[in-house]
């Protein structure tokens, strides 16, 4: 939410607020400062006492030394006087030695001569066996002793209580210092609580005297506020049955001396000058457009519009007038002109009619002719495609006898390296025919040996004798084969004279299917341009049926258009009629207004577009005639 839209009287209350906030904050830090403070201010007391407590020691000391008396008798001099010594009301000392012995305590003389290192402080306590709470904080005794011999001196915090002056456990602050001569530990003590008694009185003085403060800001408050917000909450009424245009209200505090007096008188004079305007304006609604009105400065919007307005407005009635008569006198003209037009128009649309029949069987005979052109076209295509087919056909067959030719150019190539072959084997004959002959003449010769060697050489006999059958055997062999390659080579011999004729055959057909395939070219060329031909004179047909079409459509258009042109004819002389007679009743009504101009009998430049608009209707009309 905007702080803009926040209520006056809560933004003044709110100022209220931040204040008394800011007071307890600052109360706040006062009393923590003071709390601090009056604990400091304590401390720095029992450390002062302490110091001068140490000094008059060391001068006892100083001045037993000086009498030439004893150590012991300085020391209990010391303790005497420092037992006497009171401070604040009963605030004492204590003395005790390094080693934890109480030497001197004037509150409890119980305790002089006891080891104290065992004493702890109550800040935590714990049941003994028996049940009874006993202290078991931390060691006081062995804590001073500790800050002695570190740093001589300083302030030690813990909870004490005493049960010979039936002082509950409560927090303490002491401040001891060390005597090194005689090896002694001087201290005091003060109750934490003797500061939060202080501390508390004057925190109950600053809240009572915060909260008398706060109550008479807040009635101030209240006082201011109300005085405010009472007539702001008026004016902003008044305010409102203004914006809702109610002008017959009295504002309250007008008389008043402040901001919101001058606020009411200027509502006053807002409202008065409103009365004015809205008689000027009951005025005007009557017809009365003499009336005058008064701007209030020239800052005044309002004022200026409606004087503006008047002024306009007296003008616009002035030339309405003029022209209701000359709308008055064209709306004559075109209904005169519109009436002619329509008997044209009737005309008209009767030639059309006869030009659309005739058009509708002309576009008859052309799509009778489209469609026997579209059958030739097809004819045509057809033939086209089929000798396409044929030369495609010959084509190939001129391609399988060139294939032919090739593969009889191979097998004869073939046939006559099977021929070349067959010579070669009968060579390879010949050579073994002659191993043979020496084969034979060589076991000859071996048997002729083994006849000679006698019994020794029978069996090389018969091996000679089995060597002559086997090149016998061989010879009959060969001749065998000489006999099968001659019949080979005889076949051969007429297998080449017999592909040589193929050959020539073949060749013969390839030049024969090269030559028709020619004349199929020739002829596949004729069909298309046959078909080319037939197709456009095709398309040429279509395009004739179309546009006999579209000139069919077209004359329908322009009867219909005719007969609409004929009907707004009417329609036109009909709102003529209506614009003249509405056009008198202008001018009646325009009579009733009150100007302080005088009349005029035409303003030209109305004049001038009534004739114009006239002379428009009657063209558009001679136009639609021509067309």
């Amino acid at each position: 939410m905007r702080f803009s839209n926040v209520r006056i009287g809560y933004r003044l209350f709110l100022v209220v607020l931040v204040g008394v906030l800011g007071f307890i904050a600052y109360a706040v830090v006062s009393l923590t400062q003071l709390h601090q403070t009056l604990l400091a201010d304590r401390q720095s007391r029992i450390r002062e006492h302490v110091e001068i407590a140490r000094t008059l020691v060391e001068a006892i000391a100083s001045e037993a030394a000086r009498a030439g008396r004893s150590q012991a008798e300085a020391q209990r001099e010391v303790l005497g006087a420092l037992s006497r010594v009171r401070y604040d009301g009963n605030d004492y000392f204590w003395v005790n030695d390094m080693a934890g012995t109480m030497l001197m305590d004037p509150a409890d003389h119980a305790l002089v001569g006891q080891n104290l290192l065992k004493l702890r402080d109550c800040s935590r306590l714990a049941k003994t066996a028996s049940g009874q709470l006993v202290p078991a904080g931390h060691l006081i005794f062995p804590d001073m002793i500790d800050v002695v011999r570190k740093h001589g001196g300083g302030f030690y915090h813990y909870t004490w209580s005493n049960e010979l002056a039936k002082i509950s456990p409560r927090p303490k602050v002491s401040y001891v210092a060390g005597i090194p001569r005689w090896g002694w530990v001087i201290g005091t003590g003060v109750w934490v609580t003797d500061a939060d008694r202080i501390f508390r009185q004057q925190a109950i003085r600053l809240a009572a005297l915060g909260l008398l403060s706060i109550v008479v800001g807040i009635a101030v408050s209240i006082w201011i506020t109300t005085g405010v917000t009472g007539p702001l909450r008026s004016v902003s009424l008044q305010l409102t049955n203004l914006a809702e245009g109610r002008v017959d209200i009295d504002i309250p505090g007008d008389d008043r001396g402040d901001e919101i007096g001058a606020m009411a008188r200027a509502l006053v004079a807002v409202r008065e000058h409103l009365v004015e305007i809205a008689d000027a304006a009951d005025e005007i609604a009557r017809g009365n457009l003499t009336v005058e009105v008064r701007a209030v400065s020239e800052h005044d919007r309002l004022g200026l519009a409606i004087k503006t307005m008047l002024e306009r407005l007296s003008s616009l009635v002035a030339d309405a007038a003029f022209a209701a008569k000359a709308v008055h006198t064209g709306a004559t003209t075109i209904a005169e002109s519109v009436e002619n037009q329509s008997v044209i128009s009737s005309e008209l649309s009767a030639s059309v009619a006869q030009i659309t029949s005739t058009m509708e069987e002309l576009s008859a005979s052309s799509f009778q002719i489209s469609e026997h052109s579209g059958l030739v076209a097809d004819t045509a295509r057809v033939t086209w495609e089929s000798s396409k087919k044929g030369a495609e056909a010959m084509e190939q067959l001129s391609g399988k006898m060139a294939g032919i030719h090739l593969e009889n150019q191979n097998n004869l190539k073939e046939i006559l390296a099977l021929g070349d072959a067959s010579k070669e084997i009968s060579k390879v004959m010949a050579i073994i025919n002659a191993i043979a002959d020496q084969t034979r003449l060589i076991a000859f010769n071996a048997a002729l040996e083994a006849a000679s060697a006698g019994e020794a050489g029978r069996r090389f006999g018969v091996v000679a004798a089995e060597i002559r059958r086997l090149a016998d055997s061989v010879t009959d062999s060969t001749s065998e084969i000489e006999g099968k390659v001659n019949q080979i080579q005889g076949s051969i011999s007429r297998l080449v004279i017999t592909s040589e004729r193929g050959t020539a055959s073949v060749v013969e057909g390839m030049a024969a299917a090269t030559e028709s395939a020619d004349r199929l070219g020739e002829l596949v060329a004729a069909a298309r341009k046959t078909a080319g031909a037939a197709e456009q004179i095709s398309l040429s047909t279509q395009q004739q049926k179309t546009a006999a079409s579209q000139v069919v459509v077209a004359l329908r258009e322009i009867v219909s258009a005719s007969n609409q042109t004929a009907d707004g004819m009417t329609q036109l002389s009909e709102v003529s009629r209506n614009m003249a007679s509405l056009s008198s009743d202008l001018d009646f009504q325009v009579e009733r207004f009150r100007v302080n101009t005088p009349r005029r009998v035409a303003g030209p430049k109305i004049a001038d577009a009534a004739e114009k608009s006239a002379g428009l209707v009657s063209d558009r009309a001679a136009g639609v005639t021509r067309s």
